[in-house]
């Protein structure tokens, strides 16, 4: 069970910046959710170090090294990795338009027909969006409108993370992002499961050993065709 305790990642509001990033980074690895350096006022992962999404962590020792008062990452915004089976996935939801619509006007429509969203941890983004938590599950992927217009997810597979969301403290363009609600992380609504569709498996392979034709009866079998009783165009098709 994740649980996200605002009042606590919210001391971070009256610290420096540096060391709010680092007290949220604790707060968040504590409940369980994995983070990311994120470049300064970025959305993206570092361009250099060799970070991406294999590194996100939930160790505090990693986090001191990223986040801490000698941290190689000290000052960078900071991302909250989507995936794992233990982790969390999110549903970002975009107030700009798209197609004519906005994931803000897509999500009053789903949640008249489907009823209220589970509670759980809400964050408003600098674009007057809204990110929201949940457990991660084996259909929970990233993916960009696909629910609708407006609508992405940030997700990932059951050992790796392959999304992310910029989080609190993260400022971009000079407005930060903001814990609106918090609480313990909730599954899936059941039409944001239905909505991405079953996951992706491979096919079970069929152990069951196959009937094999000998080499002198494929031999046979080829000396009695005539290769004049088919057109040039049949053997392209046969070829």
């Amino acid at each position: 069970m994740i649980v996200l305790d605002i009042k606590q990642i919210n001391e971070a509001s009256n610290m420096p910046f540096e060391d709010a990033v680092y007290h949220a980074a604790l707060c968040y690895v504590r409940a369980g959710i994995p983070v990311l350096p994120l470049e300064p006022n970025s959305k993206k992962l570092p361009s250099e170090g060799g970070i991406n999404y294999m590194s996100a962590t939930v160790k505090e020792s990693t986090v001191k090294k990223w986040f801490g008062p000698e941290g190689k990452y000290r000052g960078f915004n900071i991302g909250i990795g989507c995936g794992t089976k233990d982790g969390v996935m999110a549903l970002d939801i975009d107030s700009k338009p798209v197609s004519g619509t906005t994931g803000l006007q897509e999500l009053e429509k789903i949640t008249k027909k489907e009823g209220p969203l589970p509670p759980g941890p809400r964050q408003s983004t600098p674009s007057g969006g809204d990110h929201y938590l949940y457990q991660w599950q084996d259909n929970a992927v990233s993916s960009s409108s696909k629910v609708a217009n407006g609508i992405d997810t940030r997700g990932g597979t059951s050992d790796r993370c392959t999304g992310h969301i910029v989080a609190y403290p993260s400022i971009v363009n000079g407005k930060a992002y903001e814990w609106i609600e918090g609480g313990e992380v909730p599954p899936m609504p059941e039409w944001l499961s239905v909505s991405l569709g079953q996951p992706w498996r491979d096919k079970p392979k069929d152990d069951k050993p196959k009937d094999e034709i000998p080499v002198h009866q494929i031999n046979r079998m080829l000396t009695v065709i005539d290769p004049d009783s088919l057109s040039y165009e049949d053997w392209v098709k046969v070829g």
